[in-house]
């Protein structure tokens, strides 16, 4: 199957550990990839929409100036949170699977993916309860909060609850409708 890349488009990014091992149970260990990832928002001058880091697995919507920058900018996030975590620990390990990334071409996909992201701690049990995910540091809940307004975000969360974006089949089923 191909996949189109648009300069100047949205993408919904999802990249899982290898073997889908909770190597991020910690907050410490969240924190790297955090970090990688805001310092990559500054090299590579992307504009960040949403993000959830969760125990294997990370999200993020991203608009794209040119979409030839999203390999380096995973290999950027991946290959940086591999070494430090791998220096923490001590050992040498394979820490990132293959990411995936799909293109969102409207305003209603965006707003699901946006809900669906922000909504990810919920899912995976980081945060129990609306109260926790604002206090969540390694999701833009919060943000999204500030910036839409908690009854907006709320609504986005709840409309796709219990869909399974790490499934691409629920993925295109999602943005299809």
């Amino acid at each position: 199957m191909s996949h189109l890349y648009l300069d100047g488009s949205y993408y919904f990014v999802t990249r899982p550990t290898f073997n889908k091992e909770k190597y991020f149970k910690e907050d410490e260990k969240k924190k790297i990839v955090l970090n990688r990832l805001i310092l990559a928002q500054k090299k590579f001058d992307f504009s960040l929409h949403g993000f959830a880091i969760i125990s294997n697995h990370y999200h993020y919507l991203v608009l794209l100036k040119q979409w030839k920058t999203l390999s380096l900018i995973e290999g950027f996030i991946a290959g940086g949170s591999s070494y430090e975590l791998n220096k923490l620990n001590g050992i040498k390990r394979r820490v990132w699977d293959n990411y995936w990334a799909e293109i969102i071409q409207d305003d209603k996909g965006l707003r699901k993916v946006l809900g669906y992201i922000l909504g990810n701690p919920l899912k995976h049990g980081e945060a129990k309860n609306f109260t926790q995910l604002q206090k969540y540091p390694f999701a833009s809940y919060q943000q999204a909060i500030d910036s839409y307004g908690k009854q907006e975000i709320d609504d986005l969360i709840l409309a796709v609850k219990g869909l399974d974006l790490e499934n691409r089949t629920d993925f295109k089923k999602l943005i299809a409708d």
